[in-house]
């Protein structure tokens, strides 16, 4: 079975984890899911992070009913020193940068020995494996972050309406002096 976790640093620097998910958390397994969200503009905030992994569970595992928590908060991450994969130890990370900052990742291929360090940009997602990091994955889309509500359209509409009214009148007036536009 492999395991794995769903991460989340914020703008605020908060670092989120979900319990260890067991059962086919490799990247062509379940992971595929959590990397397609990603790509299509998911993740982009710490509500919808809670509210997919809440619906990945409901869809792949049933442990949210359990009773345990199905996310935790990690603590605050300040970004003085590389972020460590030792405390946060399973089959497959998928940790998302939404700090506003470059994180440094140190990959370590065991407990003894350094890894290389990698850059995890913001707005990116890191697959990382037994303490290597496999890909940095980009987003494809860019979802905003705030919708227009229907009050907004209806403003914006009003006002194309407005100007459109401006216009007829202008073109009419012009019309009506005979003057010509150069």
């Amino acid at each position: 079975m492999t395991r794995g976790k769903i991460q989340f640093i914020g703008t605020d620097w908060r670092v989120y984890s979900t319990v260890e998910f067991n059962g086919d958390m490799y990247p062509s397994g379940h992971g595929n899911e959590i990397i397609t969200h990603f790509k299509n503009g998911g993740f982009q905030d710490k509500d919808d992070y809670e509210k997919y992994a809440f619906d990945f569970d409901d869809r792949n595992f049933g442990y949210g009913h359990s009773g345990y928590g199905l996310i935790t908060s990690l603590g605050t991450y300040d970004g003085s020193s590389a972020f460590t994969f030792n405390e946060h130890y399973t089959d497959y990370l998928y940790i998302i940068n939404e700090s506003e900052k470059d994180i440094t990742l140190s990959s370590r291929e065991d407990r003894e020995s350094p890894g290389k360090d990698v850059i995890l940009p913001t707005g990116k997602m890191a697959i990382v494996c037994f303490y290597t990091v496999e890909e940095i994955v980009s987003r494809e889309k860019l979802v905003p972050k705030e919708m227009p509500g229907t009050r907004d359209i209806e403003n914006i509409l009003s006002v194309l309406e407005s100007l459109s009214v401006t216009l007829e009148r202008l073109q009419k007036l012009i019309a009506d002096y005979g003057l010509r536009l150069q």
